[in-house]
């Protein structure tokens, strides 16, 4: 193999490092307590688990009207395994393995630093959790603000982040 061809290799092993498997049990109680409301089609006591980012995303009626038939498309639940879990800065991952009569899935959720779900994800089983974004090394984030924006209204509404750099300007752009 050539040097180069491995230098590319390592680089990708090491962009894609996995997470900080560093997670206690309260994030795995928490996360399968969402899970049963979720399996269970107790979409309106979900509300009462998640965060207020997630409740504007996550309604009962998008649980209901499209999250519910999906996971319905798998079929039956037949067992549910061990979560696999990791931490991505103040948030816990949590993604249980779901063999469903019809196909296997990971329901993998992102929770809060008051375990609160903030994100739901399904993932093809087996696979690993997503590598975690780290701020590079000659990033300075004293330098700016973050500002939460949006532009649009619904149902088309897009959300982002606005970067502006701290102290007096002008500054090129």
């Amino acid at each position: 193999m050539p040097f180069r061809s491995l230098c590319f290799l390592a680089a990708a092993l090491l962009w894609a490092a996995p997470p900080d498997p560093v997670v206690n049990e309260k994030e795995a109680v928490a996360g399968r307590k969402a899970l049963d409301m979720l399996l269970g089609g107790r979409y309106a006591a979900m509300g009462s688990v998640l965060t207020e980012a997630g409740k504007q995303k996550l309604t009962t009626k998008f649980l209901r009207d499209r999250v519910g038939p999906e996971l319905k498309g798998f079929g039956t639940v037949v067992s549910i395994g061990e979560p696999v879990m990791a931490r991505d800065g103040k948030n816990s991952l949590v993604s249980f393995p779901v063999q469903f009569s019809k196909a296997p899935i990971s329901i993998q959720f992102t929770l809060d630093e008051k375990l609160h779900v903030a994100g739901l994800y399904l993932r093809p089983a087996n696979a690993p959790l997503p590598p975690l974004w780290k701020r590079p090394a000659y990033s300075k984030p004293d330098t700016f603000q973050e500002r939460e924006v949006s532009v649009g209204a619904d149902p088309w509404k897009l959300g982002g982040t606005l970067l502006i750099p701290s102290g007096k300007g002008p500054f090129p752009g």
